[in-house]
């Protein structure tokens, strides 16, 4: 996935049992991810078309639909080979994009980059591999 696929906005369905609306008559069902690309339009349970969903549709209702950081419920083959280490206090690697050797997907995931270092994806952020040249270029001026 490109970088901006891994940061477009998606949303969570939470409220009730995996499986089952998150509140009554919901066309949406808990666990289901909400990614606001083009989703079918049903009435009386028979698709009768097309709609886009608004963001600020899923935002205003916390209880219902719980927003997902960048790397949540994706596949290693879905993260990105370039990254941007936005950890704050890391003063080795605070803004540098590396190029990422080793994903772990587990209940923590995990990023090895940078000759071993290992951070956590809430630390870093999807880079393109325009962004990785230019920050090798800048590093030997």
């Amino acid at each position: 996935m490109t970088p901006e696929e891994l940061l477009k906005p998606r949303y969570l369905v939470i409220g009730t049992e995996d499986g089952k609306p998150n509140y009554p008559k919901s066309e949406f069902n808990t666990g289901q991810i909400i990614d606001f690309s083009e989703h079918p339009r049903f009435e009386n349970g028979n698709v009768v078309g097309h709609k886009f969903y608004d963001e600020s549709e899923f935002s205003a209702f916390p209880h219902l639909f719980r927003p997902l950081a960048w790397y949540e419920f994706k596949d290693v083959a879905d993260m990105p080979k370039y990254v941007k280490v936005t950890l704050d206090g890391s003063d080795i690697f605070y803004n540098s994009v590396c190029e990422c050797e080793t994903w772990v997907i587990g209940d923590t995931p995990e990023v090895s980059l940078c000759g071993g270092y290992w951070f956590e994806p809430h630390e870093v952020t999807p880079a393109t591999e325009a962004e990785y040249i230019e920050y090798q270029k800048s590093k030997t001026k």
